[in-house]
């Protein structure tokens, strides 16, 4: 039988305060609960080196309607979880990355080899480059659990040189494509039949250390407003089409969503039409596109065109938080994608980072092959 496997991404831009989990009955549905402590000043002093794969500083707690919750940590941009490895287990603080399928450690938590661990090929070693930089590691299999999901024979990375990434190593969720590394954690996943269906959910909040969950599980219709638009699409990437208020700036393009990143990047030629209509002005200081208070007073909405519907990105959205409600500059989240390293970037028409992704549902159903949206009660959130 055909086991159906769904990574639903939600973040949102939560209230301050933890959110309450809801499962219906039928479900069986394993969350993790997810706080972000990210500033906007976090954001302004990395600069360029966010562009790519930001790594800093938030936390999480991992939420198993299955059976029982288990803590988790966010080390910045990107979201992380609490992955154990080997027996007797050895616990890691990963990013989940849904632009990769392989998964490493090593990175700050030395890795010990135990009795479950089986190196593949000593003699060999595997570079995996990255937008800020890049790993060496020796491939090992061994038992990986994340909450109550284990896969015993799971291909990870244990750093051997890390250059430019943070943290104890990354959780991949993306498409099997890197064949070195072998199939995914959520492949994995889908070929033994541990979870019929496969979600994941992200909701940080607006101000603070911000709440938010990330789930496994089937698509939770209490998070999103009427139907899901679905549309053809190989994991995390697919076409559609933008518009900056009624101008075209983008036709019939391909690209990603990113959970590395809080950024919306857009080919130069969209890019520069988008930058053109608002008047935005590049602060050289951190490679960042910033408009001034009256620009942002006649901001119009962008419109993604994905599958048929369009997705309104409001102007609030469009910016990043802001380090002082009193500064005259608001500093954009969308930019060029000559910001990224062109082997990173190569293909791409965009990234949609989670800048957009906060602002509506998202649902990867590899299965049928395809990703879906909807719109959710922050899609028209006016705080930042």
């Amino acid at each position: 039988m055909s086991v159906i496997v769904r990574l639903v991404v939600f973040l949102t831009l939560a209230l301050a305060g933890a959110a309450s989990p809801v499962v219906t009955e039928s479900q069986q549905m394993a969350r993790l609960s997810l706080t972000q402590r990210t500033t906007a000043s976090d954001i302004m002093a990395k600069g360029r080196a966010h562009y790519d794969a930001p790594y800093a500083s938030r936390a999480l707690v991992i939420r198993d309607t299955i059976a029982h919750g288990a803590p988790l940590v966010n080390s910045g941009i990107g979201y992380t979880a609490t992955i154990s490895v080997g027996e007797p287990p050895q616990t890691f603080q990963v990013h989940v990355d849904t632009s990769t399928p392989f998964t490493w450690v090593g990175g700050n938590t030395t890795y010990r080899p135990s009795e479950t661990s089986i190196e593949t090929d000593p003699q060999s070693t595997v570079h995996y480059p990255y937008g800020i930089g890049s790993i060496n590691a020796t491939l090992y299999t061994d038992k990986v659990t994340l909450g109550d999901l284990t896969v015993p024979n799971q291909t990870i990375g244990v750093a051997t040189g890390v250059d430019g990434i943070t943290g104890d190593g990354v959780l991949g969720i993306g498409g099997s494509f890197f064949p070195l590394t072998g199939p995914s954690f959520t492949d994995n996943l889908d070929a033994q039949g541990t979870v019929y269906n496969v979600a994941l959910s992200f909701e940080p909040s607006a101000s603070g250390p911000s709440k938010g969950e990330l789930s496994f599980g089937d698509v939770d219709s209490s998070k999103y407003f009427g139907s899901i638009t679905y549309t053809s699409g190989y994991y995390w990437a697919f076409n559609q089409s933008i518009a900056y208020d009624s101008s075209s700036i983008l036709t019939n393009g391909a690209g990603i969503v990113h959970s590395l990143t809080p950024y919306i990047f857009l080919a130069t030629d969209a890019f520069v039409q988008y930058k053109d209509h608002i008047g935005a002005q590049l602060d050289s200081t951190n490679n960042l596109y910033t408009i001034t208070a009256a620009q942002y007073q006649t901001l119009k909405s962008l419109y993604f065109n994905i599958g048929g519907t369009k997705f309104e990105l409001t102007p609030n959205a469009q910016i990043l938080p802001r380090i002082s409600p009193n500064s005259s500059e608001y500093y954009l989240a969308v930019n060029d994608m000559s910001a990224l390293d062109a082997s990173n970037a190569s293909g791409l028409d965009f990234v949609l980072g989670y800048s957009f992704l906060e602002r509506f549902y998202t649902v990867l159903d590899t299965d049928n092959g395809r990703i879906g949206f909807a719109t959710t009660s922050f899609t028209n959130a006016t705080f930042n």
